[in-house]
């Protein structure tokens, strides 16, 4: 009887996975953006859509998203110049982007992220031209993530 209990488990365990990782259904993933950090509410997606729904938490300025699939490190992304990041450098892979969020402003976008492994989330936006690393970037927004098989995802 023992015997039968092992394959029963296995089997629950499988039909579990393949219902967590619904095919056909966006994962949805809360961004909030402020002066300057960016919080997520999963730090893990299945691979597929996701909805990024996006507040600027301010309370000043107008922030960015942009969705990149990178093996960086979010401390070593290659930047220009300017402080901004260069998001044409080899090994960077824009999948997304959400321009110019007011301050106390919604707002969302879907975007197919179906190649599992590492991402980062940027604002990339540059306030003051006479300062070299005045980018969102530089001043600390930027937050880490990951799309891999069986993520759980929230409703």
């Amino acid at each position: 009887m023992r015997f039968l209990a092992v394959p029963a488990a296995f089997i629950a365990l499988l039909a579990f996975f393949a219902c967590s990782d619904d095919e056909g259904e966006d994962s949805k993933l809360d961004v909030t953006l402020g002066e300057f950090f960016i919080d997520t509410t999963l730090d893990t997606v299945p691979p597929g859509d996701v909805t990024f729904d996006i507040e600027n938490d301010g309370p000043d300025l107008d922030h960015e998203l942009i969705i990149i699939r990178t093996d960086f490190g979010i401390d070593e992304l290659p930047t220009e110049n300017d402080g901004t990041v260069d998001e044409r450098a080899a090994g960077m892979d824009v999948k997304g982007r959400i321009e110019k969020v007011d301050p106390d402003r919604k707002t969302s976008g879907t975007f197919s992220l179906t190649d599992p492994g590492a991402y980062v989330l940027i604002c990339n936006l540059k306030d003051r031209d006479d300062e070299p690393d005045a980018s969102h970037y530089a001043d600390g927004m930027r937050i880490a993530f990951t799309v891999e098989e069986f993520a759980v995802t929230s409703e």
